[in-house]
């Protein structure tokens, strides 16, 4: 997700904290892993993925206790860790894709056992954080026996301590929540529902292919690149095509979004009866109706708010 603005004052801050506070550039060597479009290959990384999730909060958690000690103590060995630790992160988050000539877990473990936490404690906010994590490795663990008590040292001072103890309001929205039924348009069907059924099922086979039935080429498919999901999407989108609908699709797309939501009384009242997965799939659905015909589309809702009820 990107998030874009022309606000003056983000734009400013934006402006002056690029200049004032230096990036973190990763210098490890490195080294490229190369994968093949094979199922050993995905399951590697995958592995990779998985072996590097102890240090990736490991460190990244290290860091940021490190971040609320240089509120503390003047002692620049706590801001160079946070710029290592923070370094270690992405190694660590990188690993599947190449390999770094360093042993993460053992500089982790460097760091931490010369941060003096045992002596300097926790922060204050970091006492929920530690209480969750403890109780999910008991459960992992099939364990009775509770970790060390840790020592949370309310002299510490940070932002995070901040946020913690600020009693926040709960946010109740002003305006009302409003259904779909609020701005959908229900066009008459024009063509026969077998026609329409034909196309429900193309999504329905189509949706759980993209989820669950996404193949690989194997090795002797002479270096083929693999099927994109995007190859499938098109596919789907060229066959509903194919079908005889006569190009007006209003009363075909009201039908198939009615079926998706549950939208209009007979619909809801017959919801039991009716055999569809649409509504399982209604992010898939929605695309595929946007691309068959935008125009069309749109003109399923309407741009006011009414009151449908």
């Amino acid at each position: 997700m990107v998030y874009t603005t022309n606000h003056p004052d983000i734009v400013d801050c934006a402006r002056q904290y690029y200049k004032e506070y230096s990036t973190i550039v990763n210098n490890i060597p490195k080294e490229k892993n190369i994968y093949h479009n094979t199922s050993y290959d995905f399951a590697r990384v995958d592995n990779n993925l998985a072996a590097s999730q102890i240090a990736i909060g490991g460190s990244s958690n290290l860091a940021q206790i490190c971040l609320s000690y240089t509120y503390n103590f003047d002692d620049q060995k706590y801001k160079d860790y946070v710029c290592i630790l923070s370094t270690l992160a992405q190694c660590a988050i990188d690993n599947a894709k190449r390999t770094f000539d360093i042993d993460l877990n053992n500089e982790i473990s460097r760091i931490k056992s010369d941060m003096n936490i045992s002596e300097n404690g926790y922060p204050i906010f970091w006492k929920t954080i530690k209480e969750f994590n403890d109780n999910r490795y008991m459960k992992r663990s099939k364990t009775t026996t509770k970790k060390k008590k840790a020592f949370y040292n309310s002299e510490l001072t940070c932002p995070m301590n901040y946020l913690y103890e600020n009693d926040i309001n709960v946010v109740t929205p002003s305006s009302p929540t409003y259904t779909m039924d609020n701005f959908f348009v229900n066009y008459p069907l024009d063509i026969s529902r077998k026609k329409c059924k034909a196309v429900e099922e193309l999504i329905e086979k189509y949706s759980w292919d993209l989820k669950f039935n996404h193949t690989i080429p194997n090795d002797d498919s002479d270096n083929e690149e693999i099927l994109l999901l995007r190859d499938d999407f098109d596919k789907m989108i060229e066959d509903i095509r194919q079908v005889n609908i006569s190009g007006n699709y209003l009363g075909l797309m009201s039908w198939l979004i009615d079926r998706a939501f549950i939208i209009s009384p007979s619909v809801r009242s017959n919801n039991k009866k009716i055999k569809s997965k649409l509504n399982k799939n209604k992010m898939i659905l929605l695309q595929t109706l946007y691309t068959v015909n935008p125009k069309q589309f749109l003109k399923c809702f309407s741009k006011n708010i009414t009151n449908n009820k």
